[in-house]
């Protein structure tokens, strides 16, 4: 829904009987880096310190604090900000510190796919090749052009 104008979000929200009481638009800003936290299991922090050098997104490493110290987060960002790693990465520090807990992660893999736009002037279709479990549970994303 990217580049909607507020008038056009107000209609779908509307059409589906939300009643919108106030509406606040907000600017974008700067990116903020932070250190990622020092309270993730040593693995974990090495495998982003390394990936990340200049650091995380400011809210990326919040919201790992806050995993890293039991509590629950609800982590609400534009597209392409960084929440899957958020998630993966607290996945793979929980499972660090207990190898028997348990990660349930479910990807809407049609939506995602959909999200992919023109490249190199073809329109592109994204497949799950295969889902292996790593230290941050990384996926492989096949990404192939239409004729």
């Amino acid at each position: 829904m990217a580049g909607l104008s507020g008038g056009a979000l107000y209609r779908i929200l509307e059409d589906a009987n939300f009643t919108v009481l106030v509406g606040t638009a907000v600017e974008g800003a700067e990116a903020r880096l932070a250190p990622v936290p020092a309270g993730l299991a040593p693995a974990i922090r090495e495998v982003l310190t390394q990936r990340w050098p200049n650091g995380l997104y400011a809210h990326q490493a919040e919201a790992l604090i806050e995993t890293s110290s039991g509590h629950d987060i609800c982590l609400a960002t534009s597209t392409a900000s960084g929440k899957s790693l958020v998630f993966m990465s607290a996945a793979a520090d929980a499972l660090q510190r207990d190898p028997k807990r348990k990660v349930l992660a479910i990807y809407p893999a049609p939506v995602l796919s959909s999200r992919i736009k023109l490249r190199n002037g073809k329109k592109c279709w994204a497949r799950w090749d295969s889902v292996r479990p790593s230290l941050m549970a990384e996926s492989r994303l096949t990404n192939e052009l239409e004729d």
